[in-house]
C-alpha cells in the first residue's frame, strides 16, 4: 500500500501555513512516521518565524525526514480536493 499525505499546521493564534504534500509513502508504519516528522519540521519552521510554502516532498525512511521535491505556486498545481468524509484532526 502507498499513499500521498497532505499536512498543514495551524498556529494557535489562527495563522495557517500552506499545506505540504508528501508523495508515495509506502506502508502504514512509514505513513505514521512521515506525518510525525513533517509535523515537527513545519512546527520548527513556524516557531523560527519562517513561512510554510506549498511543496511536494518525499519521506526518506533511512534518514527519517522529508526532502523537498518541488514547490508549487497554486492549488491547481496539485489537483487537490478536500474529501468531506475525512475529518480535520486537531493534535495538541
Amino acid at each position: 500500500m502507498w499513499c500521498d499525505i497532505n499536512i498543514s499546521l495551524i498556529h494557535k493564534d489562527g495563522w495557517a501555513g500552506q499545506w505540504v504534500e508528501i508523495k508515495n509513502v509506502l506502508g502504514i508504519k512509514f505513513i505514521e512516521k512521515a506525518i510525525e516528522v513533517e509535523m515537527i519540521r513545519q512546527a520548527e519552521v513556524m516557531r523560527s518565524g519562517g513561512e510554510i510554502t506549498m511543496q511536494t516532498r518525499r519521506y526518506d525512511a533511512m534518514q527519517n525526514r522529508t526532502f523537498l521535491l518541488w514547490e508549487k505556486e497554486e492549488d491547481l498545481d496539485y489537483w487537490f480536493m478536500q474529501d468531506p468524509d475525512i475529518p480535520i484532526y486537531h493534535i495538541h
